[in-house]
């Protein structure tokens, strides 16, 4: 007995020093382990490929780390396959392997996938809602635009979009605290050939019970201005014992945030009434401050020539109550020192007209003066201007009223003669006092999803403007120059996601434009000027009402104002085609830095101006590519491109070629830089 205890003890102590010896191993090796750095992530696919390299290298971690990390391998791993099967392939799975070159102290690592078969729905249960109302039913099951339906193949995505669909109905007819479960699926493994590589998916819902909009009450911190409570309730779009909808609530909020001086309104549950299926709310607002001054420095792009400035700005955002707020600023334009500015102006905007929250307006009073190369340019104007918001189920969503009132004089400050005969026209300090009433008329149609990168829907816009209605009767009675012209406009914009992520989170669009716009001349344009014994017969339509080509917002290619059939390109022309076709990514959208608002476009414009639309021929449509950078703000993208005269109709009086790569052609005429802030279209 004692033998055997001793052959024990001495098997025991040899067995811990055997492991106490590999311990140490172990630890260096894994310690050597952990620090050799990833030198390749290689991703291989035996059998069929349904998804690129580069998107499976998004999804793991390996591939932006510096070194190696077991556990995070094998997480990889496991990555891919769930990536899998959320995109129907139920039966991937992904083999790996590891080469280390312990001299460079480098490992390469390789993820070997076998995607197998696609799996396909065979059929949806959605449990708890089934004795919902037939109207709600309907919404769900016949409104609803599914992706999700038998014989498609499945993805996480299209299901997790359906129960989201479906969550919405119901919060928005009542059922506020409307859930779903995590959703069921079910692999089939049946022997019937029409079954195989099907699968079922249970959607459970709990809608519980439904509820009605009870009181809200108002309050207002610190209310030192003496804003009313009626301001915020207007702005509540739904009403006391109406259904539930959280769209309500949401665009309620919404609409209340546009009230310049509320700087947080939004709405809480206060309590919830459970025997009367009611749920009470609060709105505690806080209010910004209703006086602000503040400098100003800025871009401008007028007539498609880019305007650097200063300036001085104050609101007023509960000017005379109401929620009216006032804007007026100070400005100075400068685009050379030739070419300048001054801007004067006070705008009161107006919510609530009539009382229609869908009706709102504004009233402007501006002064301006402005230098050109041998002109001056001096006015005050009023404008008036008419918003009506349509509901977003009609096609168009936006109607807007547009009355311009200016009067402006226009003075030389150079002779203009004649270039054949060389003699004086007009001279020096001679002016002109122009009376104008333009009224404009737009309808627009807007679907698109996001205001500073749209990756999906289109914008379209129809113009109607007319000058010299009333001018007209006025023009004898003031000795006055009046301009007669009536002009339609068509602005079509159309976005298309072309990365592989949602809508919402897409980095890559295709964006289109197509302008197409014509000015009709009418009447006697005669101009009155002052110094001279007669009236002028002149084609004189104000550049601003003109339509213009090349520039930043144009066809890049060209600067400001350079490109058109036309005798003056500087005095732009009365028929336009225009349109471009531009590739916007955003690759650094998931970094965390400063570069995740950094965006990058290549693009194709085409475009030019004639005298009318008699005079369009297709062989002088102007093309432009290039390539520009983009920094996304909050007001917009700050760009720079370059463009390119890919082929120009005009090629200038030194002839040269019209291809960029034609015989003759001198690469320093060829291209363009741009700056802007916005989008180009």
């Amino acid at each position: 007995m004692g033998k055997k205890i001793f052959q024990y003890y001495i098997l025991s102590v040899a067995y811990i020093i055997f492991m106490s010896s590999l311990s140490p191993a172990q630890n260096e090796n894994q310690f050597e382990i952990l620090n050799y750095e990833i030198d390749e992530v290689n991703i291989e696919f035996k059998g069929s490929k349904s998804f690129d390299t580069d998107e499976i290298i998004r999804i793991i971690k390996s591939s932006s780390e510096e070194y190696f990390d077991r556990s995070e391998f094998i997480l990889d791993a496991e990555r891919i396959e769930k990536f899998y099967f959320d995109n129907g392939f139920l039966d991937a799975y992904v083999d790996t392997s590891l080469t280390f070159d312990h001299n460079d102290l480098e490992v390469i690592e390789t993820f070997i996938i076998h995607e197998n078969v696609l799996y396909k729905i065979n059929k949806i249960d959605y449990v708890g809602i089934e004795n919902l109302s037939s109207n709600l039913t309907h919404l769900i099951f016949f409104e609803n635009n599914s992706d999700l339906e038998p014989n498609q193949s499945y993805s996480r995505e299209k299901l997790t979009q359906e129960i989201s669909k479906i969550l919405t109905v119901l919060q928005d007819n009542g059922y506020a605290n409307a859930s779903s479960e995590p959703p069921e699926i079910i692999k089939i493994l049946s022997g019937n050939p029409i079954l195989k590589h099907k699968l079922n998916l249970k959607l459970i819902f709990h809608t519980g019970d439904r509820f009605r909009f009870g009181k809200t009450k108002i309050n207002i911190r610190n209310n030192k201005y003496g804003i009313s409570k009626s301001d915020l309730e207007r702005e509540l779009v739904y009403k006391e014992n109406d259904i539930y909808s959280k769209e309500k609530l949401v665009e309620s909020e919404n609409r209340i945030s546009k009230i310049s001086i509320v700087e947080n309104g939004s709405i809480q549950i206060d309590n919830v009434d459970t025997v009367h299926h009611l749920i009470n709310f609060k709105i505690d607002a806080i209010l910004s401050n209703k006086y602000e001054v503040s400098p100003e420095i800025f871009g401008y792009e007028i007539s498609n020539r880019f305007y650097g400035g200063v300036g001085l700005s104050f609101i007023d955002r509960y000017f005379f109550g109401g929620g009216r707020t006032l804007i007026s600023n100070a400005r100075i334009l400068v685009h050379s020192l030739e070419i300048y500015g001054f801007d004067l102006s006070a705008r009161i905007y107006q919510p609530y007209i009539l009382n229609n929250p869908k009706l709102t307006g504004s009233y402007k009073l501006g002064s301006t003066i402005f230098s050109e190369d041998s002109i001056r340019i001096s006015g005050i104007s009023n404008e008036f201007s008419f918003d009506y918001e349509l509901p977003v189920y009609t096609y168009i969503n936006e109607l807007i009223l547009d009355w311009k009132l200016e009067n402006v004089r226009i003075t030389f400050t150079k002779d203009i003669t004649d270039t054949d005969t060389n003699l004086i026209i007009i001279p020096a300090d001679a002016n002109i006092d122009i009376f104008s009433s333009i009224l404009g008329f737009t309808a627009v149609h807007n679907n698109s999803n996001n205001f500073l990168f749209p990756s999906r829907g289109n914008i379209q816009t129809y113009s109607l403007e007319e000058s010299g209605l009333i001018g007209g009767l006025l023009k004898n009675i003031f000795k006055v120059s009046t301009i007669n012209y009536f002009k339609f406009t068509s602005l079509n914009r159309f976005y298309f996601n072309v990365s592989k992520k949602p809508d919402e989170i897409s980095s890559a669009v295709l964006a289109t434009k197509f302008l197409i716009g014509s000015l009709f001349e009418y009447g006697e344009n005669k101009l009155r000027f002052n110094g001279l014994e007669q009236e002028v017969e002149a084609d004189f339509v104000p550049i601003e009402a003109r339509y213009l080509c090349g520039g930043s917002s144009s066809v890049r290619g060209w600067g400001a104002m350079e490109l058109g059939i036309i005798p003056n390109k500087r005095n732009g022309g009365n028929f336009i085609v225009e349109g471009s076709f531009e590739h916007r990514t955003k690759p650094f959208m998931d970094v965390k830095s400063i570069f995740k608002d950094l965006g990058f476009v290549t693009f194709l414009d085409y475009g030019n101006v004639w005298e009318n639309a008699g005079k369009f021929k297709l062989n002088e449509i102007a093309l432009a590519i290039g390539g520009g950078i983009r920094y996304y703000t909050i007001i917009g993208p700050v760009r720079f491109d370059i463009g390119f005269k890919l082929y120009d109709p005009q090629p200038g009086p030194d002839g040269g070629a019209k291809w960029i790569l034609g015989k003759g052609a001198r690469f320093e005429d060829k291209y363009t830089f741009q700056i802007g802030i916005g989008n180009t279209f």
